[in-house]
Formats: C-alpha cells, sequence, structure tokens
C-alpha cells in the first residue's frame, strides 16, 4: 500500500471535516460540473452544486461547496479543479463562436472524436454546452471523408457505393481528391449529397462551389458545410455568405482554462457535518 504524505501531513487533524467553497477565478461558461461531484465524491468528500453546466460566471462565482475531511479536500481541490477548468474553457470559447455566427450559421465542433479516449466525451459535452453541435448532421447520417473518397476513387464512386444503404443522410468531404471543385460539387450534386463540406480552409474555393450550386440550381437543397483552420475572425464573413455549418477545430479544442480555486471556509463540528452532508448534491 503506497502511503500518501498528506496522510502524514495531516495526522493533527484526523477525524476532522472542514468546509470549503469552489469559485470560479475568472470569466467565463462554467461545464464540467458532473464530472467535479464525481472527482470530489471519489476523494471522500461531499458535494452541494451551486450553479449549473452553461451558466455564465465570473471571479468569485460560487459553483460548489465541499465537505469533507483533511486530506479528502487537499486531494479534492487537485481533480476537481481539473474537472471544470478545461470543460469551461470549451464551452466559453464555444459560445463566442457561436455567438459571432449568429442565428443562420451553425458552429459545428467535431475534434473532439480525434482527441485521446479518455477526453472525449468531456470535451464533446463541453461543446454541447457552449452551443455548437458535436456532429456536422442529424444522425443517422453517413460522413464520407477524404480518405474514402480516394479509396473508391472520387466523389460520384463513393457516392454510388453507399447507395443501397437507404435511410442515411450523406455527408462528403471535398477539396482533398485530384479532380477540381467544380466536378466534385457536380458529382455530389447528382449523387444526391446532403451536406457537401469544403474543407479546405480558402474563403475563395467556397464562392466557386457556391456558385457552380447556384448554377445547378442545387444551393436549396443541398446544406453546405465549410472548414479547414478557420479561427474566429472570419466567421462573421462566412455567415455572410450563407454557409450553413462551419467547423472548428483548433480553436475550440485548444481553447485556454477558465481558472478556478478552492478555499477552504471553516471546520465543522459532528453535528454541523451530518446536516450539511444530508443536503448534499441539492442546489
Amino acid at each position: 500500500m503506497t502511503l500518501d504524505i498528506r496522510d502524514r501531513i495531516f495526522e493533527p487533524l484526523v477525524g476532522q471535516h472542514f468546509r470549503a467553497m469552489v469559485l470560479a477565478a475568472g470569466d467565463g461558461v462554467l461545464a464540467g460540473i458532473s464530472g467535479a461531484v464525481t472527482e470530489a465524491e471519489r476523494a471522500g468528500c461531499t458535494a452541494r452544486v451551486l450553479a449549473d453546466d452553461g451558466d455564465i460566471v465570473a471571479n468569485g462565482t460560487e459553483v460548489l461547496e465541499l465537505t469533507g475531511l483533511a486530506n479528502g479536500l487537499a486531494t479534492a481541490e487537485e481533480s476537481v479543479m481539473g474537472a471544470l477548468g478545461k470543460p469551461s474553457g470549451i464551452a466559453t470559447a464555444t459560445r463566442q463562436l457561436v455567438d459571432r455566427a449568429g442565428p443562420s450559421l451553425q458552429i459545428v465542433a467535431g475534434g473532439w472524436k480525434k482527441m485521446p479516449r479518455a477526453v472525449r466525451e468531456m470535451i464533446r459535452d463541453a461543446v454541447q454546452v457552449g452551443g455548437a453541435k458535436a456532429r456536422i448532421e442529424a444522425t443517422p447520417f453517413l460522413y464520407l471523408d477524404k480518405n474514402y473518397v480516394r479509396m473508391f476513387g472520387g466523389v460520384a464512386a463513393t457516392l454510388e457505393a453507399v447507395q443501397p444503404m437507404a435511410g442515411y443522410r450523406t455527408v462528403i468531404q471535398i477539396g482533398q481528391y485530384r479532380q477540381s471543385l467544380q466536378e466534385d460539387t457536380r458529382a455530389a450534386v447528382v449523387g444526391g449529397v446532403s451536406t457537401l463540406f469544403v474543407d479546405t480552409g480558402d474563403i475563395s474555393d467556397l464562392h466557386g462551389v457556391i456558385k457552380t450550386l447556384e448554377a445547378l440550381n442545387a444551393r436549396q437543397r443541398v446544406r453546405l458545410a465549410f472548414g479547414g483552420g478557420v479561427g474566429p475572425d472570419e466567421v462573421k464573413e462566412l455567415a455572410q455568405l450563407g454557409v450553413d455549418a462551419l467547423c472548428i477545430g483548433r480553436a475550440i479544442v485548444d481553447a485556454p482554462l477558465v481558472d478556478f480555486r478552492m478555499e477552504i471556509v471553516e471546520r465543522l463540528i459532528d453535528e454541523r457535518c451530518a446536516a450539511v452532508e444530508s443536503t448534499a448534491g441539492r442546489k
């Protein structure tokens, strides 16, 4: 059995319970509350939720009340801050992009799928708290990315291969194969694509695709998505172009943390400790 050095440090406080507050130390959108509660309980503490995912927080906003033994609270301080900081940072960056986009442009953050499995769910949930979609199309759908197109030998062949799979909307990624964007756009329209994803990051490419769709009288029936290293400064321009969905990865996944802090506020006597624990989880 490994000895935690904190067991030695807190020997004089064995059996004594304390109450602590977890507060935001910066501005942002709160996310990760359920994970923070789980971490607190894993450390042997009880948690009372004071704010919910999606709430706007500022420096000093109380989000959790924790009670527990000294060692448990010291352990919880590390893990609870981690459970809140990154999700809240992602939710904050996402909300800022959603606000820039306005009601007609949907922000999609599918980068969570390429993250390590241990953090995928956390990132996906934070994206949704921020108001973005975690997927480019409503389910059920087939996402046909550039490597599918390469293996099948082109957009037309790729869409033809999945035609027997009735009941699925189709999303196909163009701009990464040897054919021109105009040819790929025509092939996608003929193949009955639901969403055309222009993944070049070059707005001039987007203009060309829109022109081709309009020439084919297909702009209203084909949903148009754009991505490829897009940053916050380009969101308003893309909204004005009439893009339906904007796929953003790095600007969301790499968002800075929102800082939180924990402060011990009092030592509890046994009767008060029991009363606090009986109300744990209530807001």
